[in-house]
């Protein structure tokens, strides 16, 4: 019953379904992809909240500089630096964006369409990854540049913070679609209920948490020993690693 209601009382824009050009099929399916995401309240405020959280942070580091930079440091300890603070506060605030998390389960009333398209899978497969980099990819960039100015830090810091992020975001991209192949919900009410509450989320969200945190183990057991910038720049390899590694899964596994 309370689920039931819960559908009643959700409220949506109304989704047209509009028809998918032939001669650009990629860009049309992105767009339908985007509209359906921009026009349904339930995901968009659910799976791209981390957006509004990264100008937040970028925001708050020029008018909260002191904070980080006494406060803050202090909290972490002599191994960490600004660049490597507004590195893992933007990853955390990325990898609250899990667009791809439910971005299956949601095709499932458009699934056979979908299959009748002359496109081959893994292009339906990466519309969904660019949706989730297009939602969050340039406000990553927003944040790194605006904690640039608002932390003094340097270029090369800049664009270590830029890259490690949005590797990071690569891939969450990948890894929640992943997910969402091997677990998805089709027995589902109203959108909100497969963004918030399928196993698929849950397991992203997890291991969204779980790679955003990565630097700070890593850089409280190397600090000591390596650089800091080069401490950031090999967590740069890392995730640029894993994410190729999901995109080979994804192609082989993931269009069966």
């Amino acid at each position: 019953l309370k689920i039931t209601s819960l559908g009643q009382n959700v409220y949506k824009k109304e989704y047209k379904k509009t028809q998918i050009k032939v001669g650009n099929k990629k860009s049309a399916l992105l767009k339908k992809d985007l509209s359906y995401f921009t026009n349904t309240i339930g995901y968009l405020t659910n799976a791209g909240l981390g957006s509004l959280f990264l100008v937040v942070f970028g925001v708050f580091t020029i008018f909260g500089r002191d904070i980080i930079n006494t406060q803050l440091l202090q909290s972490f300890g002599e191994g960490f630096s600004p660049a490597m603070i507004a590195a893992l506060a933007i990853g955390f605030c990325g990898a609250v964006n899990m667009v791809t998390a439910p971005a299956i389960s949601l095709e499932s009333k458009y699934m056979s369409i979908i299959k009748s398209l002359p496109i081959a899978s893994i292009d339906v497969l990466m519309t969904k990854v660019k949706l989730h980099l297009l939602v969050t990819q340039p406000f990553i960039f927003v944040a790194a540049l605006l904690s640039t100015f608002g932390l003094e830090l340097t270029p090369v810091e800049f664009v270590l913070i830029w890259a490690e992020t949005g590797l990071l975001n690569l891939l969450m991209g990948f890894a929640g679609l992943i997910i969402n192949l091997r677990f998805p919900k089709f027995d589902w009410i109203n959108e909100t209920l497969v963004v918030k509450q399928s196993m698929s989320t849950f397991l992203t969200m997890m291991v969204g948490m779980g790679a955003a945190l990565l630097p700070l183990f890593g850089n409280m057991i190397a600090a000591e020993y390596l650089d800091l910038q080069f401490i950031m720049f090999i967590f740069v390899a890392i995730y640029g690693i894993a994410s190729f590694v999901l995109y080979r899964v994804l192609k082989t596994w993931g269009v069966r």
